[in-house]
């Protein structure tokens, strides 16, 4: 599976070698993942940006192979597990069904003033199981009114499980 380009405007391969050029150039913020087969600019505090074409000639940079870095949730598993989460509508609905979550934070978003609304800024709790099912992974985000919406994220398995 193949990560979207949704901006690109040719699937023809960089030819003019730049990136891998400046992969190997440490002064230079490009690296080249070989878990990913991704280029990405880098930056000092460890962010990173996938490159998905080559800035000099346009090309298409190699196939990303992320996808299987994580395990893809079957049908029958989504199913059970959407069947587990059932009549969940709160935070407290998930822990007093699965108990205390592997993972339970919460963060902070902003938004910038806008024409129609002043700034904001907003809390998010989101808990994860992690033990629920072998293959993937449950997160549970609160929303501002209480309710709480959940997502299956498939489980890292690396490149060497597969």
């Amino acid at each position: 599976m193949a990560i979207s380009k949704h901006a690109s405007v040719t699937d023809k391969p960089c030819t003019c070698d730049l990136l891998q050029r400046t992969a190997n150039d440490p002064s230079y913020p490009i690296v080249f993942d070989t878990d990913t087969n991704e280029y990405h600019f880098t930056w000092n505090d460890g962010a990173l940006l996938v490159i998905r074409h080559c800035p000099f000639c346009g090309g298409a940079a190699p196939e990303s192979k992320r996808d299987l870095l994580f395990a893809q949730i079957p049908g029958p598993e989504e199913s059970r597990l959407a069947k587990l989460l059932e009549g969940v509508t709160t935070m407290d609905d998930a822990i007093n069904r699965f108990g205390k979550p592997d993972y339970d934070r919460t963060s902070t978003s902003c938004r910038d003033e806008t024409e129609d609304a002043g700034p904001r800024i907003a809390h998010h709790r989101l808990i994860q199981y992690h033990e629920l099912s072998d293959v993937a992974e449950i997160w549970i985000t609160e929303r501002t009114d209480g309710s709480v919406h959940w997502e299956l994220h498939g489980k890292y398995v690396g490149l060497n499980a597969r």
